[in-house]
């Protein structure tokens, strides 16, 4: 095994580690026109190998040295990150990538929709618009009923009071009210 480093050496090796993995980070964000990815990652390996074949010659004395220079390059790369993400080029990147995934699902679901309806329907099995109509036919009817509910109560009331002008509708009845009491039981009028 190689001779064991001082803390410091250690301390400087991974400062300049810090450096160029900045300074790579940095010229990716700024460069003019987008580099080859295959080209970038290689780069991006070749230094972290690099980097590592040097950490495993090296020996921190204390796990508060690799510690602190842990913290360090977070530090750094949340700076750069910082720096990088808060461009309007960044925003819209990011905009223009949005943009062409929702475009792709667009696209995906208007090829893959014909085929998922056929198989819904081979297997006897609603689709989604048919749901989507189920469910709004149901709320109409929820409604229908509620106003129904409410005119019965007024009538009800005008019955009860003997006059033709039914007052304000009484609150809805609770749900446990709402159910069907059996037959000469709690039986109104």
């Amino acid at each position: 095994m190689s001779p064991q480093a001082s803390p410091n050496n250690f301390t400087e090796f991974w400062q300049d580690f810090l450096r160029q993995s900045s300074s790579f980070w940095s010229q990716a964000a700024t460069a003019p026109q987008p580099p080859d990815p295959s080209h970038a990652w290689q780069q991006f390996v070749t230094m972290w190998t690099a980097c590592w074949t040097k950490a495993f010659t090296l020996s921190p004395d204390t796990i508060q040295t690799a510690q602190k220079l842990w913290m360090d390059q977070l530090e750094t790369i949340s700076q750069g990150f910082a720096k990088v993400m808060g461009t309007d080029t960044f925003a819209a990147m990011q905009g223009q990538f949005f943009e062409q995934q929702l475009s792709w699902q667009d696209h995906l679901t208007k090829t893959i929709q014909p085929q998922t309806d056929a198989a819904l329907r081979a297997l006897n099995l609603p689709s989604r618009n048919q749901m989507d109509r189920l469910f709004e036919r149901i709320v109409n009817i929820e409604e229908r009923l509620d106003d129904v509910e409410t005119d019965t109560r007024l009538i009800r009331r005008a019955l009860r009071h003997g006059n033709d002008a039914a007052p304000v509708a009484d609150p809805p009845p609770a749900r446990a009210r709402n159910r069907k009491a059996p037959e000469g039981e709690g039986a109104e009028s």
